[in-house]
């Protein structure tokens, strides 16, 4: 299925990203949580720094950071585009399936092999 972009103000966004961890919103918006990074960077939005979720949880103090006037040159309107489905949503089942378990075999460390590097 796919999804819809998304229209948000500045304020609006600041909003979200401090009512729910960014991972969270990424996912809604169908984009990666470097991606939503990049953008609040791109529009100026400051972000919950790392460990501020755990803070909150455990009912720590926490501060957030307000949101600044935007420079004249940053729009006022943000437009978020889920990424594309992935190439791998093309694949026939057998090969997905057979790239999902390949990546959830581990190999066993070899201490021999890591003394070797260093």
């Amino acid at each position: 299925m796919q999804r819809q972009g998304v229209r948000l103000t500045r304020e609006e966004l600041y909003e979200k990203m401090w009512s729910r961890p960014a991972i969270a919103l990424a996912e809604e918006f169908g984009i990666s949580g470097r991606g939503l990074g990049k953008i609040c960077s791109r529009f100026e939005i400051p972000v919950p720094p790392r460990g501020y979720w755990a803070k909150l949880a455990a009912g720590k103090d926490v501060t957030r950071i307000p949101l600044p006037t935007a420079k004249s040159d940053v729009p006022s309107e943000i437009s978020i585009q889920p990424s594309p489905e992935g190439l791998a949503a093309a694949l026939p089942e057998e090969v997905r399936s057979e790239v999902t378990a390949h990546r959830q075999t581990t190999c066993a460390f070899s201490p021999r092999w890591s003394q070797s590097i260093l």
